[in-house]
């Protein structure tokens, strides 16, 4: 299931609550594009959605995002697939899990 990107006035809204342009998250998605060809241990397919998805995340933190996809890639394709293969995004013990954790990113 892939994730649907904000459309124009989230997207504003995310990038006013970064202290963000677009240019900045241009450049952060070109240099993590850059940082993924230096390291052939991780999938070189990876869409511009995700890496936007990374980008905020990590508020723009280039170190930072590096290391959340390293540790997310690196789990995925080491043996734990199996695990996320079967998890249905739209159960709502998944649903109620993703609020929770979403509650901790105000924390």
């Amino acid at each position: 299931m892939a994730l649907i990107p904000p459309d124009t006035a989230q997207r504003k809204a995310i990038l006013s609550a970064m202290n963000a342009t677009e240019d900045d998250i241009d450049s952060s998605k070109k240099l993590l594009r850059e940082w993924l060809n230096q390291n052939p241990h991780l999938p070189q397919n990876i869409s511009d959605n995700n890496l936007y998805t990374f980008v905020v995340q990590s508020k723009n933190r280039m170190q930072k995002a590096k290391d959340w996809m390293e540790s997310y890639y690196t789990r995925h394709l080491s043996g734990l697939p199996d695990i996320f293969a079967n998890l249905d995004p739209a159960d709502p013990e998944i649903q109620e899990s993703f609020d929770i954790a979403k509650w901790f990113l105000y924390v």
